[in-house]
Order: C-alpha cells, then structure tokens, then sequence
C-alpha cells in the first residue's frame, strides 16, 4: 500500500529586511551590514538565522557591505552573512547607469538562479533599448532592482522574485520617481511574458510614505540633473499609497497582510508600512509576520521558527525596519498517483493539507481555494481539521465543485477492477439549511463517465454532529490497459435553498478607529434585524483592549437616531458618532454586542482578545481579518460588513477602501433581503482509497461476473433477469424461499428455469410457451395425431392414461429441430389424456 502522506505543493519561504544605513556627521552612507563580528552585523545574522528563510532580499546596503562581492566576486560581508543561514546562492546588482550609487539591494537564496536580471542598470537600459528623451541611455531608476528565476525541487514551474527600494520621501517628485520605478518592473515582468499563473514575488521597501494619491501630466520640477526617463514610459502616470495599484491585470501582484504577532502592521520602528511582500494568484500565502525581536517571547507564537527568542534589543540594533517573511506554497510537479504490481493500493490521508492549493494529482473547478477552515466561513474549499487530522472539503456556493484526482496504471496488467472508498464527515448542520451532495464517478482516459453511486453522500440539516462515515464500492467489469490512466471526480452539489423568515439577531456592522494624524470621526453602527425578538434598550457595545479589559461601553439607547432608526428594508441601522480616539487602535482591541447581559457578538481588530471582565468575560474574540493604519485618509476606508442577506453570517467584514464612511446606512455593497438564507453545509472527505481489485466473483465459481452469464448459478442467465427484474446476484432475489427459476412470473404453468433452460420460451410472456397439440388424423379414422415443436439437445417423452395420477410412457424422442407428430388410439370407453414432457437431453 502506498501511503499518499507527503506535501500537496512546495514549501517557500521569503523575507525582505531593509537594515538601515548608517551615516556620518556629513549624512554620507558609511556602512550598514557592517563588518562580521559587530554588532549590527550579528543582529542582522541571528535575525536571519531565526526567521531560517529560502530567499533573503535585503535593501539599503551600503558601499563597503558589498565591496569584493559584485561581478563574480563572493568576498563580501553580504556573502559572510549568507553563509551563516546557508544561502550560497547570492546577487547584488552593479550600480552602474542607476541615480544611487551609495546603497545596494541583495538576494541571498538556498537554491540555484536559473536566470538573474538587474532592473534599472545600464546594461540593462541598454538590453531593452530604453534612450530618454534626450536621446542618450535612460536613467530613471533610483537603484538597480535585482530579479531572479529559481527552480525549487519538486515545482511545477520556476519563481521569479524581484526586491526593490524605491526612492524615500513623500514629495512629489520622490512619489513620481516611485512611480516609475514601478512601471520599470511592470515593463521587465511584460518583457519576461510573465502573467497571473506565473510563480511571481516582488518584496522589499516600496517606500510608499505619501497617503494622497497624485496623477502626474508632466514631470515635476527639482529632478536629479542625471534623470532621463525612458520615452517608453509614458505619462500620466499615477500615484497611490496602495502597493496592489501598480502591478493588476495581466499579473493580479497583491500585498499579503503580515502583521507582528500582537497584530500590528508597521513595519518601521518610527510607525510607517513600508515593507510589503507580493505574490500573484498562482502562490498561496500559508502565513506571514512582521519579525520583531520584543515581541519574540516564545517559539509558540507567529509563524515556526529556529533556535531560541532573541534578546528584545535585537531588531532596534539591526536596523530601523522589521523583517517581514512569509510562508508561501508553490504548486508541487506531482500530477498523478501511480498503481504498480508491489504497491497496488494508494491511501490518500490529505496530512499537512493547507487549503491553498488542490492537493498533487487533484485538481479543482467550480469555486476557490481559501485555506484552513474556521467555523462561521462562507462558500469556498477548505481544508479541515479534525484533532490534527486533515481532509479536502467545502462549503457549497452557487456552482457545483468538482475535485478530480488522477491515478495511472504502471502494473504489468491491465486492471480489471478496482476497490474505491473515502470517509466523509460533515461539520455543519446549519437549519435553515441546504441538503448538499457528493457524487462520485470515474473515468478512462478521458472517456465516458462512470457512476459510482455507493459514494454518494447527502449532507443535510438533520444531520447529528459529529458525523463521519465510511462509503466503498467495488467497481468490476473494467479494461483500464497498462500505462492508461483514470480519474476519479466528487462533484459537490449545493441544495435547493428554504427561504424562512428574518433572523433574531442584532449585530455590530461597521465602525471606525484609526487614520492618518489625530483620529477624527470615529463611530460605531449596529444593525437589528426585523425578527429580533430582545429588547433593544438592552443592547450594548462593550469596548475591550487588548488585554482583555473592558474599557467603555455605549447603549444603544445613546446613539445618535435610536429614536428614529434609518431602514433598510425592515432591519433598523444605528450609528454612533464617538470621541477622537475613543476606539482604541489595536492591536488585538474587540467590540462586544451585549443582549441584556447576553453576549451576542465579540469581534476584534489587529489580532484576538480574550475579555477578563465585562459581559464577555473569559470568551475569545474573532479578529474580523481587516484592520485600519495610521496611514488610513480621513473620512474613508471604514470596517464593515458587505453582501447580500438576511443573518450576520451571511455577510463579509471588509475594508470600504475609498469609500466615505456610511454610518446609519446599508454599506457599500449591502443589501438585507428580509429572510434567513438556507446556509450550505460544512463537510469534506478524506483517507480517499483506490485499490486494485480481484474481479468480482458473486457465484465463486472461478467465472468473474464480468464475463459470467449467470452471476448467481440460478440457470436463469443475467440478461434475461434483467428483463424479468430480478437480481442477477442472488438466487432468490424476493426472499420467499422459492428460487428465481422455480418462480412463474407470466403464471403460464411452465417455471422460469423451465422456459429458459428446456423450451427457450419467455418467461416474462405468458403466450410464450411449449404447447403440444392434439388433432384427429385426417386420413387414419378411430386415430388422433399428438404434434409438438421440438429443440435440438431435448428429451421429450409422450404420456398417457384414464387419469393424471396413472399415466403411462407411449413413446420417447430426441429433439432434431422439427416438429414431431405420434399417432395415437382413444379409448373409446372412458376419457384418455395425454401429456407431453421436455427435458435436456443426457
């Protein structure tokens, strides 16, 4: 048996670290590394050491940090530094034809670079044929941007990681400068003809400082005398804060949200974002921190980890940055399970299945991937986790989910059946609620589809949790050949919805806390649906810090309208405008909704509290996964929640990016439909087994039933049970102690078996049977002529007598096909009756 138990995708760890400069009286760059054995040096090691990362991007390096390890030296202090983490593997761009010639970018990398390219050099400029608008070289690039392409063992396609350092500054030629930068690595990922299914990571200092976006119609004044944009950058060009603006279609590169393990997600000691790694759709984030060194008190917190906490001075002495890395899953190469002659079963157990990705040799269609499963997540697949043991599973949207996984015959044979089985288990039972299925079906090489529907599995709101089950079948009759290969497809359907009505619920649905300088226009907004049976002078929000603290409370009975409360088709919307800084910026501070006492809701932002007082105390809050910043503009970019529906569930929180602020008013995107949806189900399937099978034999009689005529020896052949409707595997299918064959359907007086085996007449047609015929002799008078069809390989013998019970043998024949005719004298006296008998010859 083979044991389906590694990875489902390729492991990659990234981390970006800018580790600050240093200067002297004359603000000129000295050194930032430093030399090893210092103590910036050894920050910057054992921080690297701890985080263990496959790829380090590393900005801000200074002249002397890189000296002797450029044009294929390797005497640098940045190599001494990569060999300490084991990353021989390293590139540091030339500063030749940048605007920078005093700091250096670097990747450090465990595997080998298939290909490595320097944004922004004259080399560069030169390969692409980028000339200015003075016809000379272009020169627009602050410092060089090295990009990299590495193959990592086991990857279905290469990665290409690309780290920057933009200009610093926010004014606005330091933003216009950004600006192009970013549309050189748009043009060098264009040229490269990389797009969204590419394994792409673009990390390091964006520099991103400026929070007013800006279209530029001309360049603006001041620029360095060296500048000369590209003529193929055209304008306008413009700015924005957000680093997901620059790189969409055809690449979709978005900003992963790392944040510091209390929930914070600066990445400067001085409160800045800065730092930011992207990916594209194709790799998935498993997780990502800000590394820093006063919050690193236990190996039990933020992502894994080596070694021992450091001291808490050590990112203040490496640099004025965090580190920031992320935990990234490239799809794996494997693409099929393999059945041979020694390992002729494969177990799939889906151990250490994130949900990022469809497991190897699975693939996916009709929904998204979304990671590991949380109670209250909506529509999407999953991976589930039962006490550490992992499945494959969904909550059902609109669109059937398929999961396919293929399996290749590499056995000497063909294969002529197989043993199929998985276990369910079903995590919800949402009422109302939606009846959702799993179906199963195969298929060979691309042909027909095969239904399998002992694997058929109907998750319902009646259901009793826990619930786990085990389906099988035994698929025979099959020809897969050897080297073919099959594919075994769950398809996923969702139930027809049951409307009910309104929902008793009340919830918080969107607030505001945190924005660029003095926090202005904070407010609280709570909804309260049309079935909400409590009282609403006993609703309250309680405010909890991130020691789990209750530090305010507001009733609803002191917002702003509860008097007279905006609507939205029957649900009543509250709103509250609060103090400056009345919320707390996080991380980890929560907001309760309170029914009389009764704790409705307990969220929080920038990380979980656990209440220590107050109503919700001893509970642990669910962080709502959208946060605000300090960089957040005034009267925008609220938290709240968006969707259709009728119950909290129903509804996404999200960051209303832009968006002025809505208190008392349905959301942007949010529409209450007035009744309680029927939620889909939570269920997912696992130890997926497919086994090479002994052919089945029902009737053990050596014939395998897919080339045996009678599969229950009852001498009534498969076919003609299937016409009688019969089970063709069992000997009396109705369990009434008479065998199929002694049975008579047509009720013609001849049995099943008779007219089958003896006759071959139809046993399902009561005017199909064997009739002797009993005429007087045309020509002998006084005689009678007794005729009857006969059959090749039959016995017939002719009887007669005064009575049934007394007859006598007249004459014996052996069927030749023809009918046969027997002369024969009456008694004259009394009646004489005649029979006619048919068997099998001997």
């Amino acid at each position: 048996m083979l044991l389906a138990t590694e990875a489902f995708s390729v492991p990659l760890r990234v981390v970006t670290f800018n580790i600050e400069t240093n200067r002297d009286s004359n603000d000129s760059v000295t050194e930032a590394l430093n030399e090893p054995g210092t103590a910036d040096y050894n920050s910057v090691r054992d921080i690297l050491l701890r985080i263990n990362a496959d790829v380090v991007c590393l900005q801000e390096l200074a002249n002397p940090d890189v000296s002797n390890g450029t044009n294929g030296n390797t005497n640098s202090d940045v190599h001494s530094l990569a060999s300490d983490p084991g990353l021989p593997y390293v590139i540091i761009p030339t500063s030749s034809g940048v605007l920078d010639f005093g700091l250096r970018n670097a990747i450090l990398s465990r595997y080998p670079f298939e290909s490595v390219d320097e944004i922004g050099t004259g080399d560069y400029m030169e390969t692409i044929g980028s000339v200015g608008s003075n016809g000379s070289r272009a020169k627009d690039v602050t410092r060089a941007m090295p990009a990299i392409t590495i193959d990592i063992p086991g990857a279905a396609k290469p990665t290409t990681i690309v780290t920057l350092h933009n200009k610093a500054g926010s004014t606005q030629k330091d933003s216009f400068r950004q600006c192009v930068e970013m549309e050189r690595l748009a043009q060098y990922l264009n040229n490269n003809l990389l797009n969204e299914t590419d394994n792409i990571v673009v990390l390091g200092d964006f520099n991103f400082s400026r929070s007013n976006d800006l279209t530029y119609t001309s360049e603006p004044a001041d620029l360095p005398s060296t500048w000369n944009r590209g003529t193929e950058i055209p304008l306008p060009l413009t700015y924005s804060q957000d680093p997901d603006f620059y790189l969409p279609t055809p690449w979709q590169l978005t900003a992963i949200d790392a944040r510091a393990v209390n929930g914070n997600d600066v990445t400067t000691q001085g409160g800045s974002n800065l730092d930011y790694i992207l990916t594209t759709p194709a790799i998935a984030e498993v997780g990502s921190e800000i590394y820093r060194s006063t919050l690193d008190s236990s190996n039990s917190l933020g992502l894994s980890k080596v070694g021992d906490p450091l001291p808490s001075e050590t990112s203040g002495i490496a640099s004025d940055h965090y580190a920031v890395f992320a935990d990234l899953e490239i799809e794996d190469l494997f693409t099929a399970y393999s059945l041979t002659d020694a390992e002729p079963k494969v177990v799939e157990t889906f151990d250490g299945f994130s949900g990022n990705f469809p497991p190897a040799a699975w693939t996916s269609a009709g929904a998204d991937w979304a990671g590991l499963y949380q109670s209250g997540d909506g529509p999407a697949l999953y991976a589930f986790d039962s006490a550490g043991d992992r499945s494959v599973g969904l909550i059902g949207g609109q669109n059937p989910a398929t999961f396919t996984a293929s399996y290749t015959n590499d056995t000497s044979a063909p294969i002529e059946a197989l043993d199929l089985n998985y276990l369910i288990r079903q995590f919800t039972n949402n009422d109302p609620g939606t009846s959702d299925t799993l179906t199963a079906s195969l298929s060979i090489d691309g042909g027909s589809t095969i239904p399998l529907p002992d694997l058929t599995f109907t998750a319902t709101p009646s259901t009793t949790l826990p619930f786990s089950q085990m389906l099988s079948t035994t698929l025979g009759g099959l020809s897969i050949p050897a080297g073919s290969t099959f594919t075994l497809t769950l398809t996923a359907t969702k139930g027809t919805p049951i409307e009910g009505t309104a929902p008793d619920e009340a919830f918080i649905n969107e607030f505001h806390y945190d924005n660029v300088g003095t926090d202005q226009d904070e407010f609280i907004e709570v909804v309260v649906s049309s079935g909400f049976t409590g009282a609403l002078s006993g609703l309250v929000v309680e405010l909890y810090n991130q020691n789990g603290s209750n530090y305010g409370s507001h009733p609803l009975t002191s917002f702003d309208n509860f008097a007279s409360p905006s609507l939205s088709n029957g649900y009543q919307i509250f709103s509250k405008a609060l103090p400056s800084s009345d919320l707390q910026n996080g991380g980890n501070d929560g907001l309760a909704l309170v029914s009389d006492g009764s704790v409705l809701q307990f969220i929080s932002y920038e990380g979980t509290t656990t209440a220590t007082n107050g109503s919700a105390i001893s509970l642990t809050s669910m962080d709502i996964g959208v946060s605000q910043s300090t960089s957040n503009p005034i009267g925008t970019d609220s938290l709240g929640l968006t969707g259709t529906g009728a119950a909290y569930a129903d509804f996404t929180w999200t960051e209303f990016r832009g968006s002025p602020f809505s208190p008392g008013a349905a959301n942007p995107g949010q529409t209450f439909d007035g009744t309680a949806s029927s939620l889909p189900q939570a269920f997912s399937f696992d130890n997926v087994t497919v086994c090479i099978a002994e052919p089945p034999d029902n009737d053990s009689d050596g014939d395998p039933d897919s080339s045996d005529p009678d599969d229950d020896n009852d001498f009534l052949p498969d076919l003609v049970e299937a016409e009688l409707g019969t089970n063709p595997f069992l000997a009396d299918s109705d369990g009434n102690g008479t065998p199929d064959a002694d049975e008579d359907f047509d009720g013609d007086g001849q049995t099943n078996g008779e007219e089958v085996l003896v006759t071959l007449t139809d046993p399902a047609d009561a005017n199909s049977l064997f009739v002797a015929c009993l005429q007087t002799h045309p020509y002998n008078a006084g005689q009678l002529e007794l005729s009857f069809p006969t059959l090749l390989g039959r016995a017939y013998r002719i009887r007669s007598g005064d009575d049934l019970t007394s007859l006598q043998i007249l004459a014996t024949y052996t069927g030749t096909g023809e009918t046969f005719s027997y002369l024969v004298s009456p008694n004259q006296s009394q009646p004489t009756f005649f029979t006619v008998e048919a068997s099998l010859a001997n």
